[in-house]
């Protein structure tokens, strides 16, 4: 988790993921005589772990942002959930369901490079050309994406690596913009709620714009 910059609901995700999984190893290699109040305690953070995982399911924007995360992709879960058939089958809804949403609200809002012409017309006009290039760049972006190898950890930043390529992905990246950009810990938030008493305590909680006459 030290190694996590940035707290984002794809790396939340991963997160919950992995210490479930740690703390099942460490139940694993526990010996025979350890005390019973311990591997109590190991087993009920285990089951918490996991009711915490499972509940990603009622919103699927942990689900998306995992998968535009530069450093996950489709591919990196699809190998964590080889083991898992229901996973799998979650997996391969929530990315239909990010292409619809990508179809409707993104990808036809910016021209990619493909559709700006470096010369001038030709003489010869198709009148069903535009529709052709539309329906090629609703696919194009996205698919060219997912066919990306992941980014190490260590050497990037997803919200930068978007930008770095807004020319080449600019529906896609304010896709990315908007899902990658949402926190994933309230905690940053209610820092700052809270360092309003600071300023505002209690006991000047009256204050207003508009200083009282003397």
């Amino acid at each position: 988790m030290s190694r996590i910059k940035q707290s984002m609901l794809s790396t939340t995700h991963l997160i919950f993921h992995g210490l479930q999984d740690h703390v099942c190893r460490i139940i694993a290699n526990l010996p025979e005589n350890v005390n019973a109040r311990l591997k109590s305690g190991l087993l009920a953070a285990h089951q918490k772990l996991r009711e915490y995982y499972y509940q990603f399911d009622q919103s699927p924007f942990y689900t998306w942002a995992a998968l535009l995360d530069p450093h996950i992709m489709y591919h990196s879960l699809k190998e964590e959930y080889a083991d898992n058939d229901d996973l799998l089958m979650y997996l391969k809804t929530a990315k239909q369901k990010l292409c619809e949403y990508y179809r409707d609200h993104y990808a036809s809002h910016l021209s990619t490079p493909s559709q700006i012409p470096s010369t001038l017309p030709s003489t010869k006009f198709s009148f069903t050309e535009c529709f052709q290039n539309k329906s090629r760049q609703v696919l194009d972006e996205l698919d060219d994406y997912f066919k990306q190898v992941p980014e190490p950890f260590d050497d990037c930043r997803p919200l930068q690596w978007g930008l770095g390529r807004r020319a080449q992905y600019p529906n896609l990246y304010q896709l990315m913009r908007d899902i990658l950009a949402i926190p994933g810990s309230a905690v940053a938030v209610e820092r700052i709620f809270l360092g309003g008493c600071d300023t505002i305590s209690l006991r000047r909680a009256s204050l207003s714009l508009q200083p009282d006459a003397i």
